[in-house]
């Protein structure tokens, strides 16, 4: 292998190595959006009584708002099934709207139940190998708490779990997803106390740990890319005058095309109204701190222990990002290596140049 080579391989490592953190980030983004599918959760720590479920139905269904809110209600315990050959006892999400909403899985087989699917229900992988021997689970009958079911659909999951519908009377619910694109933690509170739910006692602010999930994920790529646009237009400045004036007019395209892009990726609140505002950023930075403190101190459900799994994840990518994009702008910055076939031209101040010209026959020697 060539000395050249040799000072290549590292950095084309380098390169690899962030090609793959970063679609593993993006992948992580893209898991934690699945299982957030709602931008806001309200979570209670008594359960709602079956008049404040149907209460909050009855207003999403027949109040005008500014935004459409699509309550799903929902509650996680623990129940005792039989099969046709054995009993078994499971975790069971309890839902009544959207099942997406509660828990967003990847279906081997099936789909889920629908909204209002009481005959119905989804069974984990985990818990169709221990009543079936089998993932073909869908057709089957399960009995519930009572109540004989037919297996609508088998999702990805390493534990025995369960999702079915139940009416407001009987489900005891603690939490509520709301569906609504661009709703605020504001409008949140507000629904919920104009249609009898209360204050909650915890929020899951899904869409925003979602939004940051991806900022962290391009921010890697963005800084490399801002690198190679300013060592580039450092080397125009010895261009043609044409080629010189044409890489800066695709610049101030691409650049004029990219920033509402990177602009839509971030939420509006992590936005000010005045760039000028400076108090604006210290809110922010209390009320993210506040919005965290909270989403620790949720209580466990399986929902927010996977949530927090694949963010410590994409933390640790976020490390071995940053670790990659310092080398390879440290890469970039190296001098040309003299003595390889190539003259050193940095400047008079660089040894191997003052050494060539020290060597180089005086004019008319």
């Amino acid at each position: 292998m060539s000395a050249r080579a040799g000072r290549r391989l590292p950095v084309l490592l380098w390169m690899l190595a962030f090609v793959v953190l970063e679609l593993l980030a993006f992948g992580g983004a893209a898991r934690l959006g699945r299982l957030y599918a709602a931008p806001l959760s309200l979570r209670y720590a008594r359960p709602l009584t079956a008049g404040q479920v149907e209460a909050a139905l009855d207003d999403a269904a027949g109040a005008q708002r500014e935004r459409t809110v699509s309550p799903t209600f929902w509650r996680q315990g623990t129940t005792a099934l039989k099969g046709p050959a054995q009993a078994a006892d499971a975790g069971v999400l309890w839902y009544w709207g959207e099942a997406a909403q509660v828990f967003p899985g990847e279906y081997l087989a099936g789909t889920a139940p629908g909204p209002w699917d009481e005959a119905g229900c989804a069974v984990s992988g985990a818990l169709a190998w221990q009543l079936w021997g089998s993932l073909d689970a869908v057709g089957q009958r399960l009995e519930v708490e009572g109540a004989v079911r037919t297996v609508r659909g088998v999702f990805r999951e390493k534990k025995a779990l369960v999702l079915a519908a139940s009416r407001p009377a009987a489900g005891a619910f603690t939490a509520v997803e709301l569906a609504a694109a661009g709703l605020t933690a504001e409008e949140a509170r507000a629904f919920a106390q104009n249609c009898g739910l209360g204050a909650p006692d915890f929020m899951v602010y899904g869409e925003g740990l979602v939004s940051l999930a991806v900022l962290a994920a391009w921010l890697p790529a963005a800084v490399l890319a801002l690198a190679a646009l300013v060592r580039l237009a450092l080397w125009s400045r010895s261009w043609p005058p044409l080629a010189r004036q044409s890489f800066w007019l695709l610049a101030l395209v691409g650049a004029a095309l990219a920033l509402p892009v990177l602009l839509g990726l971030v939420p509006g609140w992590l936005l000010p109204g005045r760039w000028s505002d400076f108090g604006f950023w210290t809110g922010l930075a209390q009320r993210l701190a506040a919005q965290a403190e909270e989403w620790f101190s949720l209580p466990p459900t399986l929902r927010e222990v996977q949530a927090k799994g694949l963010l410590l994840a994409q933390v640790a990518l976020a490390a071995g990002l940053a670790l990659c994009t310092q080398r390879l702008l440290w890469a970039a910055k190296q001098p040309p290596q003299a003595g390889m076939g190539a003259r050193c031209v940095r400047c008079a101040a660089c040894p191997a140049a003052a050494n060539a010209e020290a060597a180089a026959p005086a004019p008319g020697g």
